[in-house]
């Protein structure tokens, strides 16, 4: 649907001197991209005929090409087929026999992300394309009944060629069958249409038109990408020629980086620099997804993309071309595939990949297949990246998940080890591959990783981990986990998973993909995954005027669960109110506590456990001024009764009591209203609670709050991230209590050191 489709009659035409000027661009923004892409679907939708057909110069010669299109860019966008726009295209679509590759793949990539129902439809669109490969080529044309073809039945092109790769992949992962030796016909056809400078034309090298530029060599690499990968499970060819193919799409992406520019579709030399712009972004979109690429040119492909398209797009929501000008027939196409490149470029990063070994890309197809399988089933599309040592900090912390390879054994190097460190501690998520045929070394990986995160411990993983039961429940393998009793924050299989994520979904694989599925699941919580350019919090630089100093309380549990909590509620208040958060060493309450220490924390996940000398220095502490916070990390019910029965022991059974909803910490209405409202708050899932206030209990003394104690978790929600199974508040309503609780020790009580 580019090539030929989009510039057959127009390639030397120059662009209409009426045509409408760009918008301004607004900023780079989930919100922008929401409002563009709304704007575009509105446009498609009022030009709409009363059939649920477009009018375009290619209704004649590709009947239900456009309209295959234009629902596939509907779907893409998130729309659903309950709109009466889109039921009427789709029942056009339906109701015609396609006689070109054109209409006949767009139509297959559509069905293929309609389900079961449109498994026969699907079916038989892919024995057509597979019925007219082009022999000995492995190629497409238009069709050989097509007019188009004129005389030359067995010509081909290879934008035609694109667009039947990417049906069959789009049909194969939806169910349909392709036999193998489609894949190794078509992966001979992209090497010989190659170019010497590593790019592709639209026709074979040695003619008129076979010229590498950039929209067929984007479509090249993305197309050479998913062919190899195909053949590389299906054990058709050899290892020779597998390679041979991967050095091919190293040139190609080669190509990329020296010509590519957001604003032109680079080499294209027959008109204006612009033509078929919006094909070409759509296509250097797709082969990031096809890659892992996150840059391509020498920089971030997303931004500059977005930034361009945003920028072009006219008031009424549509992309004319700019080689055919503002008033053409084909705007419906052109819009269609910058929605499409939108649309790809919000998509969320699913997982980040690194290699430890240099030079190997043995996480590339980890990444791919893991992608791949969890958009296919969740029916949003996601993408991956592969990373290095030299990424920068913020690119790892851009996906749910971080997978790193290290099964060639090895030291992981120290700018890595580190990035690794700070995604953790930031709560991410780390699955690592060890040496899985040599204990010795996998044993070495998880020393190296335990000593990165000394503030952690390591143990083997047992059946009853979350990763083996979250969502599905699966046999154990053999994995060992660093972190503490509220999150496991990198976990490290010596046992052999990444061969089967390698080589794909299937029977004798599923329940390694399965794992996976468990391990998102515990990553995210079971959210949505953020797409690019969401808004993400971390360290801030707040002008900060006083440090209020809290320690935890050190008691016979895991009193030191999700260290960095105080990090974040730190960034919490130098936001709202330039205070910062200076941690103490913990307090063991045998000896004296720090005069300077106006707030205590006490929290885990095991029973906390307090000698009698401990415990009445403690209720010194509290009489004589101090504030202790109390919480199950994760909201554990033991930890709860334990710290209740200790408070009770302390001040008696009536003290501690159920803290009214209009209470001061609760509303914030104390020290002049310097705290947040919490009295309604939301909850995490695992309490499968509706909104309502937060389940408090406290104990006053001299009329001041002396002991907060909360039934559920705070801590760790604090920390962010929180696992499934954490019974607490959601993450930004126990960042505001948390805050709340600081702030009124503070007001509670003079002579806070700076």
């Amino acid at each position: 649907m580019s090539g030929a489709w989009i510039c057959a009659a127009a390639a030397f035409l120059s662009a209409s001197p009426g045509a409408a000027e760009p918008r301004r661009a607004p900023p780079v923004t989930p919100n922008a991209i929401d409002a563009a892409i709304r704007r575009g679907l509105d446009y498609l939708y009022r030009s709409q005929r009363v059939e649920g057909s477009w009018r375009t110069r290619y209704s004649r010669t590709f009947p239900g090409g456009v309209e295959s299109l234009v629902l596939f860019t509907a779907l893409a966008s998130g729309e659903k087929l309950t709109n009466p726009k889109l039921r009427a295209a789709l029942g056009y679509v339906n109701g015609i026999k396609p006689a070109a590759v054109y209409t006949r793949a767009m139509r297959a990539s559509l069905y293929a992300r309609l389900g079961t129902n449109y498994a026969r439809r699907l079916q038989e669109d892919v024995d057509w394309l597979v019925r007219y490969q082009m022999r000995p080529s492995g190629g497409w044309g238009y069709g050989p009944e097509h007019p188009n073809n004129g005389s030359r039945r067995t010509r081909t092109d290879t934008s035609n060629t694109a667009l039947a790769v990417m049906a069959l992949r789009d049909a194969e992962d939806a169910g349909a069958r392709v036999i193998p030796g489609v894949w190794k016909n078509c992966r001979r056809y992209w090497m010989q249409y190659q170019n010497s400078d590593g790019g592709w034309g639209y026709e074979p090298p040695s003619s008129f038109r076979g010229t590498s530029y950039g929209s067929m060599t984007a479509a090249g690499v993305a197309s050479l990408t998913i062919i190899i990968d195909r053949l590389a499970g299906a054990d058709v060819i050899g290892v020779e020629e597998i390679s041979a193919g991967r050095k091919a799409v190293a040139r190609g992406l080669a190509w990329l980086d020296k010509h590519h520019s957001p604003k032109i579709n680079p080499k294209w030399v027959w008109s204006v620099p612009q033509a078929n712009l919006y094909y070409y972004l759509y296509s250097v979109a797709r082969v990031a997804g096809e890659t892992g690429k996150r840059r391509i040119g020498g920089s971030g492909w997303s931004r500059p993309i977005v930034a361009e398209l945003l920028a072009r797009q006219r008031k009424d929501g549509s992309w004319p071309d700019p080689l055919l000008g503002g008033n053409s027939r084909e705007i419906p196409v052109h819009t269609c595939f910058a929605l499409l490149a939108l649309a790809e470029a919000r998509r969320a990063v699913l997982i980040n990949c690194v290699t430890v070994a240099a030079g190997s890309d043995a996480a590339k197809q980890v990444g791919a297949n893991l992608a791949r399988w969890i958009g296919t089933r969740s029916k949003r599309r996601k993408a991956w990246q592969v990373l290095s040592a030299a990424s920068p900090l913020e690119a790892f912390g851009e996906a749910a998940l971080l997978y790193v390879d290290a099964s060639g054994g090895g030291e992981i190097p120290a700018d890595l080890a580190e990035k690794i460190r700070s995604y953790a501690l930031s709560g991410g998520t780390v699955l690592v591959q060890a040496k899985s045929d040599d204990r010795q070394a996998a044993e070495a990986t998880v020393k190296a990783l335990s000593a990165l995160m000394s503030e952690y411990s390591a143990a083997v993983l047992g059946g009853d981990h979350p990763l083996f039961n979250i969502k599905r429940r699966i046999a154990p393998v053999r994995a060992t986990g660093i972190g503490d009793a509220a999150r496991t924050r990198i976990i490290v299989f010596d046992e052999d998973v990444a061969s089967a994520w390698r080589s794909g979904y299937g029977e004798k694989t599923r329940a390694a993909f399965e794992l996976f599925a468990n391990a998102l699941q515990y990553a995210t919580g079971g959210k949505v995954l953020a797409g690019r350019f969401a808004v993400r919090r971390g360290p801030g630089r707040w002008r900060v005027r006083r440090n209020i100093s809290v320690a935890r309380v050190r008691h016979k549990g895991d009193f030191d669960t999700s260290p960095e909590a105080f990090d974040r509620l730190n960034d919490v208040l130098a936001a709202a109110v330039s205070m910062g958060i200076r941690e103490a060493p913990p307090v063991d309450l045998s000896t004296g506590i720090p005069a300077n220490v106006p707030l205590l924390w006490m929290t885990g996940t095991t029973p906390p456990r307090l000698t009698v000398e401990q415990r009445k220095n403690l209720k010194r502490y509290l009489l004589a001024g101090g504030t202790i916070m109390i919480d199950p990390a994760m909201g554990g019910k033991k930890f709860f009764d334990a710290s209740t029965a200790m408070i009770r022991g302390l001040f008696g059974a009536k003290a501690l009591r159920p803290l009214d909803v209009n209470h001061p910490l609760i509303t914030g209405k104390f020290a002049g209203g310097m705290g947040g409202d919490v009295s309604v708050v939301r909850f995490l899932p695992a309490l499968r609670k509706g909104p309502g206030p937060p389940k408090l209990f406290g104990v006053e003394i001299d009329g001041r709050l002396a002991v907060v104690l909360s039934r559920y978790g705070v801590t760790r929600p604090v920390a962010g991230m929180p696992p499934i199974n954490c019974a607490g508040l959601a993450v930004d309503d126990a960042r505001r209590l948390g805050a709340n609780v600081i702030l009124y020790a503070v007001a509670e009580r003079k002579g806070v050191t700076k």
